[in-house]
């Protein structure tokens, strides 16, 4: 199937470095933005309920675009790092 859109991307980025050795923590954590062809991350929308869920499910860290950081860190519970 054919990717459409840049919905995967960040995902499939961070894929890629993980298989490689390059990215590894061993906890989870909370990616969220639209990977630019620059390599920058992009805001998204729903940084307050992304941050909301990851508490509830148990994941302390977020990483965001640094646009929605800000949105995101009134959740307590989980550090945000734009």
């Amino acid at each position: 199937l054919r990717k459409e859109g840049p919905g995967f991307d960040l995902p499939m980025a961070m894929g890629i470095l993980g298989a490689m050795g390059t990215v590894t923590n061993g906890k989870p954590m909370l990616l969220a933005g639209e990977l630019a062809l620059d390599g920058m991350l992009r805001p998204v929308r729903g940084a307050l309920p992304m941050a909301i869920m990851a508490r509830d499910r148990g994941i302390e860290t977020v990483l965001l675009p640094m646009e929605n950081a800000m949105e995101a860190s009134v959740v307590d519970g989980v550090r945000v790092y734009g």
